[in-house]
Order: C-alpha cells, then sequence, then structure tokens
C-alpha cells in the first residue's frame, strides 16, 4: 500500500497527541520476570545514565514451604535498554538491597554470606561466610563493608579483600542495614538496642535502649540519627553521644520504613496505615497521609515531593505539603523502597515485577535506600536531566506503536 497525505498526517497527529498525553505517574514499562526486587541505581557502564542494580531476580525459581517464590539472585540492567548486563545466583534468599562501592556489588543472602560481586561482570571477587543468615543491606565506605547477620554479629570487612576487619556482638540478631557517619558505624538490632561504633575499631561509642525490637534502618542528618522502632516511636538522638533529643509516637510498629530527611521535615513511614512527616527541629507533626495498609519502605524524595510505597498495593507520589499528586497501582503488597532516576520513579512488586513511572522532577535529593552510605547521611543532588518524557517512552510502545502502524500503513 502505498503511503498517501491524509495517512501520513494522521500517523503524525496520533504520534503527537501520544505524546501530548504524558501525566505523572504514567507507567512506562514493566519487567515482570523480575520478582519482588529491590533496587539500586549506579551508571554501570559509563554512559551517564543510572542502570539498575537489582536483587529478586528469579534465576532459579523456587519456593518455601508455603509455596510463597523465593528470589536468590543479584542481577544488572542496562537503563537504556532494559537488557540483562549480569546476574548471580547465591545458595539462598537475598532480603537487602545491592549495593555499590569501587567497581564492586555487595550482597548478603540467607546462604550466611557475604558477596563481593564485579560491577563490571557479575564474578565473584569473593566472599565471607558467616554464622547465620545476612538479611540486611550492606553500608560501605572508610575502605570497608558493614554488614549484620543473624549470628548476632556486625562485620566489618576490607572492602578489596573481604577480610575481617572486626565484629561486634549483639544479644540478638542484626538485620537492619547500618549507617555511616564521621567514621561512626550506627548499627540497630533485634535486642532492643542502637549501637554507635568506632568505623576502624568496632569499639562501642555509646548504645541506646527503645522498649522494642530494631529492624529499620536509622539514618543520620546534620548530626542527628533517627531511628524508628518496634515501640511504635520515631527517635531523634545526637549522633555524638546517643543522648534523646525528642520522640514522636505513632500509632503501630515502625518495621522496615527508616526515616528520610529533607530540608526541617523528616518523613516516615508506618505500619498503622500512616505516612508522616514530622518537624526535624522539635519532633512535632506537620502532617498525615492516610493509606489503607502498612507501609514498610523506607520513602524516595525530589525536588517535586516525596515518594512510598504501601501493602496496599499502590505507589503514592505527595507533595512536600502532603497533598496527594499521584497514585499507581500495581499488584501485590509492596515492601521495597523507590528509586528515583532520570525523571522516572522505578519500583518493585511480588506480581507487576519492576516497573518504571513517569515523574518530572529536576532534583533527586534522596534517590534510593540500598546503595551509596551518602543517602543516609546526608542528601545526595542529581544533575538535572536533559531527556524528556518522549525520549524516554520511545524506547517502549511508542516506538512499538510506530513500527506497528509502519507495518500497517506501508
Amino acid at each position: 500500500m502505498n503511503k498517501t497525505p491524509g495517512w501520513c498526517a494522521l500517523h503524525l497527529l496520533l504520534l503527537m497527541s501520544l505524546s501530548a498525553c504524558a501525566r505523572p505517574g504514567m507507567l512506562l514499562k514493566q519487567w515482570p520476570d523480575f520478582i519482588d526486587p529491590r533496587l539500586t541505581l549506579a551508571d554501570l557502564n559509563q554512559d551517564r545514565v543510572p542502570d539498575y542494580l537489582l536483587t529478586g531476580y528469579a534465576y532459579k525459581p523456587r519456593k518455601d514451604t508455603a509455596g510463597k517464590p523465593l528470589t536468590d539472585s543479584v542481577a544488572a540492567l542496562d537503563a537504556r535498554s532494559g537488557k540483562r548486563l549480569w546476574a548471580y545466583a547465591t545458595e539462598g534468599h537475598i532480603a537487602g538491597y545491592p549495593t555499590l562501592y569501587r567497581h564492586k556489588v555487595y550482597v548478603g543472602s540467607a546462604d550466611r554470606k557475604i558477596y563481593a560481586l564485579s560491577a563490571q561482570n557479575g564474578y565473584v571477587q569473593w566472599k565471607y561466610a558467616t554464622g547465620g543468615e545476612v538479611r540486611g543491606t550492606p553500608a560501605a565506605g572508610y575502605g570497608h563493608v558493614y554488614i549484620g547477620s543473624r549470628d548476632r554479629f556486625l562485620y566489618a570487612l576490607k572492602a578489596e579483600t573481604g577480610q575481617l576487619a572486626w565484629r561486634f556482638q549483639a544479644a540478638q540478631a542484626f538485620d537492619a542495614p547500618p549507617a555511616l557517619y564521621q567514621k561512626q558505624v550506627l548499627a540497630a538490632s533485634w535486642d532492643q538496642h542502637l549501637y554507635a561504633l568506632d568505623a576502624r575499631s568496632g569499639q562501642l561509642q555509646w548504645k541506646f535502649k527503645t522498649d522494642s525490637y530494631l529492624s529499620a534502618a536509622p539514618v543520620v542528618d546534620r548530626g542527628v540519627v533517627y531511628q524508628g522502632s518496634w515501640d511504635h516511636f520515631l527517635y531523634a538522638l545526637d549522633a555524638s553521644t546517643g543522648k534523646l533529643r525528642w520522640r514522636f509516637e505513632t500509632r503501630g510498629v515502625i518495621e522496615h520504613a527508616s526515616a528520610v530527611v529533607f530540608e526541617d521535615t523528616v518523613y516516615v513511614g508506618s505500619n498503622d496505615k500512616y505516612f508522616y512527616a514530622v518537624d526535624r527541629r522539635s519532633g512535632r507533626l506537620k502532617w498525615a497521609f492516610e493509606t489503607a495498609d502498612a507501609i514498610y519502605a523506607t520513602p524516595a524524595v525530589s525536588d517535586a515531593g516525596v515518594y512510598f510505597s504501601c501493602r496496599d498495593g499502590y505507589l503514592y507520589a505527595l507533595t512536600h505539603a502532603g497533598e496527594l499528586r499521584w497514585k499507581e497501582r500495581l499488584n501485590g503488597a509492596i515492601r521495597s523502597s523507590p528509586a528515583l532516576g532520570r525523571q522516572e520513579v522505578l519500583i518493585g512488586s511480588p506480581q507487576s515485577g519492576l516497573s518504571r513511572l513517569y515523574d518530572p522532577f529536576a532534583q533527586v535529593h534522596w534517590g534510593m535506600y540500598g546503595g551509596d552510605p551518602a543517602h543516609w547521611q546526608s542528601t545526595a543532588l542529581a544533575a538535572k536531566e536533559t531527556e524528556n518524557i518522549q525520549d524516554i517512552r520511545s524506547g517502549w510502545w511508542l516506538a512499538r506503536l510506530w513500527q506497528d502502524l509502519s507495518a500497517l500503513f506501508s
């Protein structure tokens, strides 16, 4: 069939209208083969675009005794093409997020080992055996990798070789990711204590006891440590001394949702179905946003607002004033944290896999949960993205639509 001017005009008009209808929260692409992924962004191939490091890749799909899918792999995806760069399967479930440090990717596994993989090809650089399952996310800095185990030890390993530098024992397990701040390691344990340790020697500097378990990661901002607890409180402590500055009470457990600080506001979610904004200095409530279920995951923050996932199956985007900008329904109870990159929000869910949504922010202040410890100590400013929504969408369904229509009219 020969193309006529009318057909070409209709074709162009359709494409222009599709491009113009882009809206914040629009679903751009999904990778359904990735089961409940935990995502960290990193430029792996040096093309100035953050690629995807994720755990929860079903390299060897299997199920537990209750029939729940278990995933035991870490994978790297090219952000432009979506193609897998590499993948590596451990012998146990990976519950934490990948951490990139000095060209290596670090993960812990339920097979009781800590792994260092090449960021270029996924090859094992070293692995270290602990005495229990490793469920948390590593923190890396000062030439070391810090991660806890269910054997009750927090480990400090030399990042290059995996050699043990020191280990610190608590009364119960370390599942929460540690935080690094001014040569301190801050680690929360199931024994209800937050520990501050010297990053080089492991010597205890101070400890603070709450009234219940600690499984959320501590976060440090401007000399203050923020720690959520199963006793329903968010604590603000002096990072140097461990002295309590204030505490804020929610109506439910703060389980795995760590706090995030943006300017003078502390954001945190709770199992009481509310997402809270708390004044950084006083600990007083600024506003609360109600959802339909528990909030397990740490939020991400851009200049446009704050993003968090919920067990009700939605990804929420709020303004910094607590107003709903948009929400997107995904399948299954979402427990993972969103990640922000090049005007897009990425999130994993048990049934939808990895999803990418459009959002027109200019700056990222707290881009992810896992990864560089700088995200836990201060705000991280990202360069303004030059790609627009047409560039992003052209790599997925818009390009396929063009191909389909071209074939139809040719």
